[in-house]
């Protein structure tokens, strides 16, 4: 039980979607907020406080990815960075993606980048910075690196 009295509420359900037919959910996991597992998050010098997020991510049901989700801020609690390490978890995430294909990976990462950025609205700087890196055996994908603002619309 958590000190709120609440029970086991160190997992909670941060944003739902659809990819390629699959429902997907994705969890924050609440009780492993800064646990960096060693990972270099690449932030530039304008990032002077950090912290790291774990988020599961299922897809009708079953464990499909986990991202590790490193959150830079400027030192006045403004968001201005975001890591995303992708770690695949089930066979049906593809390792690359064919020209015409849906990108499986990037649309995980994209509803949860979208979601930190509604979470910052207000509370970041002018453009979010972010990366999303594959960690073996998927592979780097094009268009995993961009410049954010809110309202802006993502073009994978």
């Amino acid at each position: 039980m958590n000190s709120e009295g609440e029970g086991a509420m160190d997992i909670v359900t941060t944003c739902v979607g659809d990819v390629r037919g699959m429902a997907i959910v994705v969890h924050a996991l609440r009780h492993r907020r800064g646990a960096e597992k060693g990972l270099d998050y690449r932030f530039s010098l304008r990032v002077k406080e950090s912290t790291v997020r774990h988020y599961p991510v299922m897809a009708d049901g079953e464990l499909a990815s986990e991202l590790c989700v490193g959150l830079g801020y400027d030192g006045e609690e403004f968001l201005c960075e975001v890591t995303v390490f992708v770690k695949k978890m089930h066979k049906d995430v593809p390792d690359s993606v064919s020209g015409t294909g849906v990108d499986v990976g990037a649309e995980m990462v994209e509803l949860v980048t979208n979601d930190l950025l509604q979470e910052h609205d207000g509370r970041q700087v002018g453009f979010v910075e972010w990366e999303a890196i594959m960690e073996p055996p998927l592979q780097k994908r094009k268009g995993m690196r961009s410049v954010l603002r809110i309202g802006d619309a993502y073009q994978w």
